[in-house]
């Protein structure tokens, strides 16, 4: 077997770009994050448009705390410590600059450390620790997919953990909280089972000696006490991830080929009504209010 190739998440993110206007370039590549834009965006929002992430709190500490745990021998080239007390005068400000074009997260001393306490919670947990101690960490995997008709399309993935051996893929996410249904919601909303299946898919094409059908996330709560939790995701999700992916493929190669971006009608005059509540909350009004029964 090959081995993976490890690479910090800046190059990664850098060097690894979509072309929308062609995606069949070779210098192309798609990502799940991408891929997922499809969900809220029409084709030609997706090309004309693109989506801008400026970033957040949360991302900033995942992005850190992700970086102490799978490559902290690269602390320094992803964040930056201020030594400004605010950036108001034009010394700071230049500096702040500076670090935001050398694509550096600028934070506290203070938040750093906890950033490392959150990190060590991670290594520290029965479960997560082990995953994390014995598994490959932030592995490239690139490959190409041919769909009927259309050239070829590159495809990228970064995964956080591949274990050494077991037949899944680990990625770490950090969450406000770690209920499970919070964890469901978050899976659906921000499309996980869509990354599940495409990494899977990715990680079969460049080892078909180590197939792997299983994703693990560990969980992350972003507050203290930075409590740990693990979960797998069902068979019947990754499934259902894997197919949204190749649906939205399927579309994206379709409108590059043909140059057509259609808006989210499909370019065609829609019939579009009311939600099915708003039928039954007029049932109600026609009916009137129902009474509780009688009190003693």
């Amino acid at each position: 077997m090959t081995k993976p190739l490890e690479i910090s998440p800046n190059e990664y993110h850098s060097r690894l770009k979509v072309n929308r206007a062609n995606i069949f370039d070779a210098e192309s590549y798609l990502s799940k994050s991408v891929i997922w834009e499809l969900k809220q965006a029409s084709l030609y929002r997706w090309r004309n448009n693109p989506k801008t992430f400026a970033g957040s709190t949360a991302a900033t500490w995942g992005t850190v705390v992700d970086c102490l745990v799978t490559t902290p021998d690269e602390l320094g080239d992803v964040v930056a410590i201020s030594p400004f007390d605010s950036f108001r005068t034009k010394e700071a400000k230049e500096w702040k600059a500076d670090q935001i074009e050398a694509g550096k997260t600028i934070m506290s001393k203070d938040v750093l450390i906890e950033a490392k306490t959150a990190a060590g919670r991670l290594k520290e947990h029965h479960i997560a620790g082990d995953l994390i101690k014995n598994a490959q960490k932030q592995v490239v995997l690139l490959n190409k997919v041919k769909l009927p008709g259309y050239d070829e399309i590159n495809l990228k993935a970064l995964v956080d953990l591949a274990p050494t051996s077991g037949s899944y893929l680990v990625d770490i996410k950090t969450t406000n909280t770690v209920t499970p249904l919070a964890l469901s919601k978050k899976t659906a909303e921000l499309g996980y089972h869509a990354q599940a299946g495409l990494y899977l898919k990715l990680w079969n094409l460049c080892f078909p000696d180590d197939q792997r059908d299983r994703f693990i996330f560990i969980w992350q709560c972003s507050e203290p006490p930075y409590e740990v939790c693990v979960s797998e995701l069902p068979a019947a999700d990754i499934h259902a991830g894997e197919e949204w992916i190749a649906f939205q493929l399927e579309r994206l190669a379709k409108a590059t080929k043909t140059n057509t971006w259609p808006d989210p009608f499909q370019n065609k005059v829609a019939v579009i009504g009311r939600p099915e509540w708003a039928g039954y909350q007029d049932e109600e009004e026609y009916d009137g209010i129902i009474a509780a029964p009688a009190h003693c």
